[in-house]
């Protein structure tokens, strides 16, 4: 998921922006080649391994700061950071770029025929980001809407595309998924972070900045927007399962390390918001199922886990640099990692751990 941060690297600093601050946070010194740590990305829970090899396997390598990823059954795809929209097979192999310029995406989404994927303004051209989709398979790009101010979280379903737009007038719109005129769902927003559907609703997150952050919902045919979850510090990461919403929350922070993040639960139909889990590391992204709550720990290092209902939480694999985006399927989590270190940026893998 898209992440409306701004980073930038350094050996030792990662800065960011986020919606009306800078913070800076201190790099932990890494000496390694590739994603792993001096342990080659230990495996630490969940399943039985012989070796750390019979879990993890690298899908593939030599990407530039991937992100954004998704899976379906044959295949993980994935955004370069201002490079080629990327594909690989499940079982590994070599990548194939579906789409070759360097669109700098925002954010990615598939369906069961199409990568869907909101592109930002570019420089010096305000309202020139736009909505496209690409076939799975490869081949020509189709732009579905344009004219937009820095289009950012994406999800699509049988019902269109929605998106989350950040710019002068931030605001939830949608489109059919075959093209057609755009339609506003709400506007005024404080900055949209995060989006996702179930069968009737859109949900999303408000960022407004610490303690003013906001959870939103409003059906998908549009009518008025209702508040899950207010109070809420900076987001970072949504999804949406079973029933319920759940995202993570990040303190901002000024020169120190982020000590108080949280992975937050709210039920689809309101109630009260509850702490499933606390985090030291900078949950960057999550995704759920039946088996729980996962998400990385950008900081950290690390892939970890709850329980939907809460709990201890587990984690599954440490010693990994700056774990971005995460998915799941039946038999495996994946995750995107990439090494930033002398200015090089090409040393990116996506990964896999059987679960």
């Amino acid at each position: 998921m898209a992440r409306h941060e701004a980073y930038r690297y350094d050996r030792n600093v990662l800065t960011w922006a986020s919606f009306s601050m800078v913070h800076f946070l201190p790099l932990p010194i890494v000496l390694v080649t590739g994603c792993g740590g001096s342990t080659r990305n230990s495996v630490d829970a969940e399943i039985p391994c012989a070796d750390n090899a019979s879990c993890l396997r690298a899908l593939t390598s030599g990407q530039t700061m991937p992100r954004n990823l998704a899976v379906d059954s044959t295949s993980a795809y994935w955004t370069n950071s201002c490079g080629p929209v990327m594909k690989v097979p499940l079982a590994g192999g070599t990548p194939t770029a579906l789409v070759e310029d360097s669109l700098c995406p925002n954010d990615l989404a598939i369906d069961s025929t199409y990568v869907y994927l909101t592109v930002p303004s570019r420089p010096l051209q305000d309202a020139s980001g736009f909505v496209m989709k690409v076939p799975l398979g490869g081949g020509a790009p189709t732009e579905l809407v344009s004219g937009l101010d820095e289009p950012d979280s994406i999800a699509v379903d049988g019902s269109g595309v929605y998106w989350l737009e950040n710019h002068d007038v931030p605001r939830l719109m949608k489109v059919p998924s075959d093209g057609g005129t755009p339609e506003t769902l709400v506007e005024g927003l404080g900055w949209g972070e995060g989006i996702a559907l179930d069968a009737t609703n859109v949900y999303w997150g408000d960022d407004r900045g610490n303690g003013a952050s906001l959870i939103m919902t409003m059906p998908k045919t549009g009518g008025q927007s209702q508040v899950l979850a207010d109070g809420q510090d900076s987001l970072n990461a949504f999804a949406v399962y079973a029933g319920n919403v759940y995202w993570t929350t990040t303190k901002p922070i000024v020169d120190t390390e982020p000590t108080d993040s949280k992975i937050m639960t709210v039920p689809c139909a309101g109630g009260s918001p509850r702490v499933l889990a606390a985090s030291d590391g900078f949950p960057s992204d999550l995704a759920v199922d039946g088996r729980g709550v996962y998400w990385n720990e950008y900081q950290g290092g690390k892939i970890v886990k709850v329980p939907l209902a809460g709990g201890p939480a587990t984690t599954l694999v440490s010693d990994l640099v700056y774990p971005d985006a995460i998915a799941l399927d039946a038999g495996n989590i994946y995750w995107t990692c990439s090494l930033v270190d002398d200015d090089k940026y090409d040393d990116g893998m996506v990964m896999a751990r059987a679960r």
